[in-house]
């Protein structure tokens, strides 16, 4: 037997109206749906851009991107300058770079000169130390084989340095100057090398490589001594 409470239930669920089709289930979601108007995207998005298009159109027209003209007249008044101080900067570009050039010539040739005495210096001590060589026989039994020309690379010169290759009679050694002796390193392992780097390039790109790169920071990290 049901309880009067579940009759009651029933009875309600029995004689409940039925929605007409097509209408929400929630009675709440309709009154809320009723509230609001349909939006129209399209219409606001197309007065949108037009707002904006005016807005740069406005901008293209010679005003700067933060609206003050005073900047904007500032900076053609700058520009009118610069093209007319240019065929003086030109000239005073020319003449620099001519000095510049001069003084280029004059280091080039003082180290070039430098590392040539310094081979010449190196090379007679490599002969007195030989141990074939005495003081009754002198270096006669060194015989000079070839002379190599080797080109040493620096960051600002090239230049070229001859390099007497000689080797003894009695033990058959070769007798001539290591690239370390005048601070420079070679690029084969081998008597004939013909490219000598400057010991102070190879550190600064290694330093170089093991800081921040090509960046600012980095240059100046690797330029330390």
């Amino acid at each position: 037997m049901r309880s009067s409470r579940e009759r009651q239930f029933c009875s309600l669920l029995i004689n409940m109206p039925a929605l007409p089709p097509g209408r929400p289930k929630d009675a709440r979601r309709a009154s809320r749906q009723g509230q609001f108007p349909p939006s129209n995207r399209s219409a606001n998005s197309g007065s949108n851009k037009r707002a904006r298009g005016a807005d740069n159109s406005g901008q293209t027209q010679g005003t700067p991107p933060n609206g003050d003209p005073q900047e904007n007249i500032k900076m053609t008044r700058q520009a009118a300058e610069f093209n007319e101080r240019r065929p003086a900067n030109i000239e005073q570009y020319s003449l620099d770079y001519e000095k510049s050039k001069a003084c280029t010539f004059v280091t080039h040739a003082f180290i070039a000169r430098h590392l040539r005495e310094d081979v010449e210096l190196i090379l007679n001590s490599n002969k007195e130390e030989h141990p074939c060589c005495s003081a009754e026989t002198g270096t006669s039994c060194l015989q000079e084989v070839k002379k190599s020309t080797v080109l040493v690379v620096d960051f600002d010169h090239r230049f070229t340095v001859t390099v007497p290759i000689l080797k003894c009679r009695q033990c058959n050694e070769i007798v001539t100057v290591h690239p370390y002796a005048i601070d420079c390193v070679p690029t084969a392992p081998t008597e004939n090398c013909e490219t000598w780097i400057r010991r102070s390039v190879v550190h600064f790109f290694r330093d170089l490589h093991k800081s921040n790169g090509l960046s600012a920071n980095g240059m100046d990290a690797a330029s330390l001594p």
